[in-house]
């Protein structure tokens, strides 16, 4: 019989591996009560495999969106809700990268997700395109975030015919993803 003692777990525990049971993982107290596990059993749920598995497609539906955007009568930037009825997006492997976001119906529009997809610890798929927005998905409980940051800080009329009045307005929408 071997004995460890695991300080992390907690002191008063003394871990025993008892090869003469089949492989059975003890844990004494200092007391003398003894739980023995399967240690197969305890492999596979501390294992790395455990971790949970995502699918390969998801549907987004936009829930609400607000923003900023110019309004001509005032000349000035307001805050702004934006009807996002009936926007969907979906997440999927298109064309290079690993996974995008692109609009239901609208393919030019297409947001890259890093390298490696979805981290299977967390849940998290996060993705950028500087010229078309943000995006940002939990796995694990299917919320998304998308943000358009075009818009307001581009506003230089000399040297790119960007005004106040032909500025895109930067928005945020919040949303929950289902898998296909």
């Amino acid at each position: 019989m071997k004995r460890f003692t695991i300080s992390r777990l907690h002191r008063t525990f003394l871990w025993l591996v008892d090869s003469q049971t089949s492989g059975d993982f003890c844990i004494k107290k200092q007391n003398g009560t003894r739980s023995c596990f399967l240690l197969p059993l305890l492999l596979t749920l501390f294992s790395t495999e455990a971790i949970a598995s995502f699918a390969d497609e998801y549907l987004c539906s936009a829930d609400s969106a607000a923003g900023m955007s110019y309004v001509h009568s005032k000349e000035a930037w307001i805050t702004t809700d934006f009807n996002v009825s009936g926007k969907q997006y979906l997440i999927s492997k298109f064309r290079t990268a690993t996974l995008a976001v692109r609009e239901v119906g609208n393919n030019s529009h297409q947001i890259s997700c890093f390298k490696g997809g979805i981290n299977p610890k967390n849940g998290f798929l996060l993705c950028n395109n500087p010229g078309v927005g943000e995006f940002r998905f939990n796995a694990i409980n299917g919320r998304f975030l998308m943000a358009g940051l075009g818009g307001y800080y581009n506003v230089l009329n000399d040297v790119n015919k960007v005004t106040d009045k032909n500025s895109r307005s930067p928005y945020i929408i919040i949303g929950k993803c289902s898998p296909l």
